[in-house]
């Protein structure tokens, strides 16, 4: 396998899966945005494992750092965050590789994302969508989604990044000739988003995306790990930004709370609701039921919500609360249990 391990690599923050070379098996994508590139701590890097009949191999491994006039600089963080989706609509699929850290100039991090474009032969090519958040401190790409939102048969890119005081996200559709489309940035001063843009939200810093409500466009779920509940500081919530002929959120947009929203419990200083979020179909009812973590609960015992979806949305049913104690797998302080999540 390329690549040599070293302590800090942090090989695995990120994970993504999706069949890149057309052949039937799925292979892995791996984030390491620990990795040291020609001497630069923290550039990072993208591992790719191939999937095969016998399952996942190193023998054909691939190994992904930043190229062709981008520069491996110290703190890019390359592969912090990865998603996997059909951008240009040829039916191969792309990935997104975050770089949170990657500087736009002499100024602070505002992050990048790096599209890796799927051909025939397995992933080629790239094309960059640099952040350009508010104050120049995006750290855009802390999280990423690729989706398809409008419904027009190409993948949409949703990134987290924490420019603004409550953090924003940036949407950029899907073409044929990659993410060229129209491009909207989100916070929770934007029309329709519950709430307010305040100092350490953490709007974006968690996202997911799945068709909730089964209309066929994919509705994009965002964490807010920092939102205060009254008093109550870092309790946090969740939002769905339903997709639509004009992306996501713009037409119809809710926010889910402990306590409220049809979710059970109360909310709690630095439960962190939100800090992972997930989209999947848990019961085959074809709706996509929403999972949130709150990995602060119970002084970091931690916990999930399974807010499930149907045809109005989240509207229609409330919310099951787990714990790692109530599924019977112990669970004590610290633990931190919902911490990450996987569809």
């Amino acid at each position: 396998m390329p690549g040599v391990a070293v302590d800090g690599a942090r090989f695995g923050a990120a994970l993504a899966a999706g069949d890149l070379d057309g052949d039937g098996y799925d292979d892995l994508v791996v984030g390491v945005p620990g990795a040291t590139v020609n001497g630069r701590a923290a550039a990072g890097a993208v591992v790719v494992l191939r999937g095969s009949r016998t399952g996942l191999g190193t023998a054909r491994a691939l190994q992904w750092v930043q190229s062709a006039g981008e520069t491996p600089e110290a703190g890019d963080r390359l592969g912090a965050a990865l998603a996997v989706g059909d951008v240009d609509g040829d039916g191969r699929l792309d990935v997104a590789v975050a770089a949170p850290g990657e500087k736009t100039g002499a100024g602070a991090a505002s992050g990048a994302v790096r599209l890796l474009r799927g051909t025939a032969s397995g992933l080629t090519g790239s094309s960059t969508l640099w952040g350009s958040i508010v104050g120049n401190r995006g750290s855009f790409g802390r999280a990423v989604a690729l989706a398809d939102t409008d419904r027009d048969g190409h993948a949409d890119l949703v990134a987290g990044g924490l420019g603004v005081p409550g953090g924003a996200l940036t949407v950029a559709l899907g073409r044929a000739d990659g993410l060229t489309g129209p491009r909207r940035h989100i916070t929770q001063d934007t029309a329709r988003v519950p709430g307010a843009d305040e100092p350490g939200d953490a709007f974006g810093a968690a996202l997911a995306a799945g068709d909730v409500d089964a209309d066929g466009y994919a509705d994009v779920v965002v964490g807010a790990p920092g939102e205060d509940q009254g008093s109550t500081a870092d309790a946090g919530a969740a939002f769905v930004l339903y997709g639509s002929a004009g992306g996501p959120g713009a037409t119809r947009v809710v926010a889910r709370r402990q306590g409220a929203d049809r979710v059970p419990g109360a909310p709690g200083a630095k439960d962190a609701f939100g800090a992972a979020v997930a989209v999947s179909d848990l019961d085959g009812d074809g709706f996509g039921d929403v999972v949130v973590g709150s990995p602060g609960e119970g002084s970091g015992t931690g916990a999930v919500d399974v807010l499930p979806g149907s045809e109005s949305g989240l509207d229609a049913v409330a919310a099951t609360h787990r714990t790692a104690s109530s599924l019977g797998l112990g669970g004590a302080t610290g633990d931190r249990f919902g911490a990450a999540l996987a569809p």
